[in-house]
């Protein structure tokens, strides 16, 4: 079990995550009484994709007699999925802490790394699995659609304030303020522009992390690798 937990990045998930949750904790013994976003609750909501997918690869490789079940957990990823990246917006409470203002940098980066490495790790799960089930192009496609509908979704979670439930108890509120959001942008710059940027950002972030995981070691890393082994 903690083997095929580390190979799928849990642990330095956890390090960083409890890391983030230190410098969290520390803010108000060191700042004082806190007055930001419930990052808490965001960093445990960008933990759900990522336990989703993990779900999904152990319902893949003990019941592939199941499919359905597969396909509803891969719903409730996808609806899940822009949580992990929505830490990136906390950012926007920056400018309430120009007194401690390093010490928010630090806060606010360590948040934002983990909720990228979960998007990425999670992203990365979801379209390999895939791409065993239905082929390689299946998996890239998934991985377009859920990068692309990422940057939708944090556009209504930080400007529409709706969330993932929202999607599933109400979603005829959710279709009416996607439109108002729409109209109060005559040009669209508002929905789409975002979405498309954050879309671009999440992509490319996506496509680095997993080249470098897939590289080959470099002959250095590789006698490294040996020494520690022996």
């Amino acid at each position: 079990m903690l083997r095929w937990l580390r190979s799928r990045l849990f642990f330095p998930l956890l390090v960083m995550s409890l890391t983030a949750m230190a410098f969290y904790g520390l803010w108000p013994t060191l700042i004082g009484a806190w007055n930001g976003p419930r990052l808490h609750l965001n960093l445990f909501l960008a933990w759900v994709p990522y336990l989703l997918a993990l779900v999904a690869v152990t319902l893949h490789q003990q019941l592939p007699e199941r499919p359905w079940l597969f396909r509803f957990v891969a719903v409730w990823w996808l609806l899940f999925f822009p949580n992990a990246p929505y830490l990136i917006t906390d950012w926007l409470y920056l400018t309430h802490w120009q007194n401690q203002l390093w010490y928010s940098i630090i806060l606010l980066t360590s948040f934002t790394l983990c909720g990228m490495l979960l998007a990425v790790t999670s992203l990365h799960l979801m379209q390999t699995v895939v791409a065993i089930r239905s082929g390689p192009d299946a998996g890239r496609a998934v991985a377009v659609i859920a990068i692309v509908l990422c940057g939708v979704g944090v556009y209504l979670g930080r400007f529409v304030r709706l969330n993932s439930w929202n999607l599933l108890t109400h979603p005829g509120t959710v279709f009416r303020d996607t439109l108002a959001a729409m109209e109060s942008h005559p040009n669209h710059a508002g929905v789409f522009g975002f979405s498309i940027l954050f879309a671009v950002l999440i992509g490319s972030t996506y496509y680095g992390i997993v080249e470098l995981r897939r590289t080959d070691r470099s002959r250095e890393e590789q006698l490294v690798w040996r020494r520690e082994r022996e």
